[in-house]
C-alpha cells in the first residue's frame, strides 16, 4: 500500500491539465491501520475485506486530490465496487484473461463515471501550455526502470 500511495503521489504531482497542476496531500501512514485490519480479516472473510481496503484507498486518494480550486470526489458505493471487481474477475477467469483489456476499460469507465469535480466551475480557467510532455524523463521513474 505504501508503494501504491507513493506512485499515486508521483502521478498527481507530475500531471497537468493545461497549466493547472493536480495537488494532493497523501500520506501512506494514514492507511497502515486499515491495511493491517483488512489483511488480518482476509482469510476469514474470503478476501472480501480487501475489497473494502481498495474502496477505502480509492476514496482516500481521490478525495484528497484537487486541480486548481476544484476538489475531486468519488461517489460510488462499496456495493458497486464489489460488483465491478467480482464481474471483472469472472470475465477474466472465463476468458482465460484474454478479456483483460476489456475489464481495464470497464474499470476506467467506472472511475470516470463516479468521479466528480466539486467547486465553482466558473473560476476554472485553463490555458494551453504548448509543451510536449509525452517523453518526460519521469515516466521511467514511475515504472521503476530509470532513465530512458
Amino acid at each position: 500500500h505504501k508503494i501504491a500511495i507513493e506512485r499515486m503521489k508521483w502521478i498527481f504531482d507530475n500531471i497537468q491539465y493545461g497549466e493547472m497542476n493536480f495537488e494532493t496531500n497523501l500520506d501512506s501512514q494514514d492507511l497502515n491501520r486499515i491495511h493491517w485490519i483488512t489483511y488480518a480479516l482476509a482469510i476469514p472473510t474470503l478476501f472480501l475485506s480487501r475489497i473494502y481496503f481498495i474502496y477505502w484507498v480509492s476514496l482516500y486518494t481521490i478525495n484528497r486530490t484537487s486541480v486548481g480550486a476544484l476538489q475531486l470526489r468519488v461517489t460510488y458505493t462499496i456495493g458497486r465496487l464489489f460488483w465491478l471487481i467480482s464481474s471483472n474477475f469472472l470475465i477474466n477467469i472465463f476468458t482465460l484473461f484474454l478479456a483483460t483489456p476489456y475489464t481495464l476499460n470497464r474499470t476506467m469507465k467506472f472511475n470516470s463515471k463516479y468521479t466528480e469535480l466539486e467547486g465553482d466551475l466558473k473560476t476554472f480557467v485553463v490555458k494551453a501550455h504548448g509543451k510536449d510532455l509525452s517523453g518526460e524523463e519521469g515516466s521511467g521513474e514511475l515504472m521503476g526502470i530509470g532513465d530512458f
